[in-house]
Parts: structure tokens; sequence; C-alpha cells
């Protein structure tokens, strides 16, 4: 395999965002269409759950994000969540529903479930992969998301380098 330079890939969100506080951050650094040549990975949108933001805002907002980086021309990973299934059937249902939506109509790569290499058919099974907190990844749980979204990332550059 040749040699894959990740100088392309910026950081400049926050754990705590919700997508609107990303979109803001993201146009307040580089305008509406100016990205730069750097690759974008959008991993955004358990805030707006835990919040209980509306997935129509959510979508909105996650829309403008990947809208700002196509009208860029820059390549993007959007990585989803899936939504807890206590929030209701019609809530985890629309939200659910914007990454796999937006991947598509915007030739995204997509990784479905940021959570997804520490999910287990037993959610209480996952804990062992959690902080204490019970939301967010301890390190072993960073080590497992890692390599399962690692792909993905290696993926994004071959596709900007192609």
């Amino acid at each position: 395999m040749s040699q894959t330079s990740f100088s392309r890939i910026g950081f400049m969100a926050s754990s705590v965002d919700e997508a609107q506080q990303a979109k803001a951050r993201l146009q307040a650094r580089y305008g509406t269409h100016d990205l730069g040549n750097c690759d974008v990975i959008v991993a955004l949108g358990g805030n707006d759950v835990l919040r209980g933001i509306d997935p129509t805002v959510a979508r909105v907002n996650l829309d403008q994000i990947l809208r700002t980086a196509v009208d860029a021309d820059v390549d993007v990973l959007l990585i989803g969540i899936e939504v807890p299934a206590n929030y209701g059937p019609e809530y985890k249902t629309a939200f659910d529903a914007i990454y796999a939506d937006l991947a598509d109509e915007y030739g995204a790569l997509l990784v479905e479930n940021f959570l997804g290499a520490i999910l287990t058919p037993d959610p209480s099974d996952m804990r062992v992969w959690l902080q204490e907190d019970g939301l967010h990844p301890n390190a072993e749980g960073v080590s497992r998301i890692v390599a399962a979204i690692g792909p993905s990332v290696l993926d994004l550059v071959q596709r900007a380098d192609g």
C-alpha cells in the first residue's frame, strides 16, 4: 500500500457541539465555500439527540455542512449515529434516516454508526467500552471505534488523491 498523507484532514469541532454549532464554526473558519485543500469528516448528531433537537433542524444543519464541503469540491466522510429507541419511533426513524439520505445526496462516504464497533445486543455488555457516564467511550472503546472507522478514513484520503 502506498504511503498516505493525513495532513489534509483537520479537526475543528468540539465534543459538545450540536450540528448547528459545528456549522457556524465551519463557516466562521472557512467562509461558505473556501475549505482550502482538505478533506472533511463529519461526525455530529449525538449532542443534538441528547438535547432532543428536532431531527429536521439537525438535518438542515448537516445538509449545510455537506453542501459547503461539496461546493468547495472537498471529499466528505459522514459518520452517523443510531438513535436509542427511548426517544420514540418517529424521532428515531427521522433522525436515523438523515445520514444515509445526505450521503446519497452529496456523494459522501458513510459510516452508519459512530458507536457501531462497541454496540452489543445487550446494551449493558457495552459498558466495558464506556466511561463511567455510560455515554462516552473509554480508551479501549475509542481504539475499537478508530479501528472500525479507519478503513473509511483511508477511503476518503484515497478518493481525494484519485
